[in-house]
């Protein structure tokens, strides 16, 4: 049964060390029971098992003419193209503090404690304050 997929739910921000990456409140995502029962021991109530998925009904299907018919002539579809916002992947990602390595200094890695809501104290090394956000 070790290696049965389960569809998890993130309860509380933290960062998959696994593939690098944070997952927020509120994703799913599959993963192995091994892995499951890894991040339930690190991480206790930060994640939970979804036991019944309730499938979105499907957006009901339209024929490609109906869906062509809302654009008379190309000139439509740049215009709509145009109108849709652009974003600055740099300037939505300011503030975000990126995941400390050995390199940052123990005030990123503060930061970056402090951004995620996890306690340290003042007079924890480095290697600690690593720990901590690996947890």
């Amino acid at each position: 049964m070790e290696n049965e997929v389960l569809k998890i739910k993130v309860l509380k921000d933290f960062v998959d060390l696994s593939i690098n990456r944070t997952r927020h409140v509120g994703e799913v995502f599959e993963v192995t029971e091994e892995r499951f029962v890894e991040i339930d021991t690190a991480l206790k109530s930060y994640v939970e098992k979804i036991d019944d998925i309730v499938d979105v009904e499907p957006e009901t299907k339209k024929s490609t003419a109906e869906k062509v018919e809302k654009f008379d002539d190309i000139a439509d579809v740049d215009e709509k193209v145009s109108e849709i916002p652009t974003v600055d992947v740099d300037e939505e990602n300011e503030g975000v503090p990126e995941i400390p390595t050995m390199d940052s200094t123990v005030a990123e890695i503060k930061a970056c404690l402090d951004a995620r809501d996890i306690v340290y104290t003042d007079n924890m090394k480095k290697a600690e304050l690593l720990a901590l956000i690996s947890e």
